[in-house]
C-alpha cells in the first residue's frame, strides 16, 4: 500500500509542473498497472493458478522499472565520449 501511495503522491508532484508531466503520465499509468495487477497476483498466489510465477512480475516489473530516459541532443552529450586528460 505505501508503494501505490508513494507513487500517487509522486505523480501528482510531476503533474503540477509543466516540465514533468510526462513523468506525470508515465507515474499514473505505473500507478493504475500496479492497483490492478497487485490484487490478481494474490488471488493467483492464494489459488495456486499455475500462471502464478508470471502473474506476479507483473506489479514486481511496474513498480521497478522507470521512464524511458531521453538522450541529450548536444555533441559530446555522452561521458563515455568525452575526451580524458592527458
Amino acid at each position: 500500500m505505501l508503494t501505490i501511495l508513494s507513487i500517487a503522491l509522486v505523480a501528482r508532484w510531476a503533474l503540477a509542473r509543466p516540465t514533468l508531466r510526462d513523468f506525470g503520465r508515465y507515474s499514473v499509468a505505473t500507478l493504475i498497472v500496479i492497483a490492478l495487477s497487485g490484487p490478481i497476483a494474490a488471488v493467483a498466489t492464494a489459488s495456486m493458478w499455475s500462471t502464478m510465477g508470471l502473474v506476479e512480475r507483473i506489479p514486481i516489473s511496474a513498480s521497478s522499472s522507470g521512464p524511458p530516459s531521453r538522450r541529450s541532443s548536444s555533441p559530446g552529450g555522452s561521458l563515455s565520449h568525452a575526451k580524458r586528460p592527458s
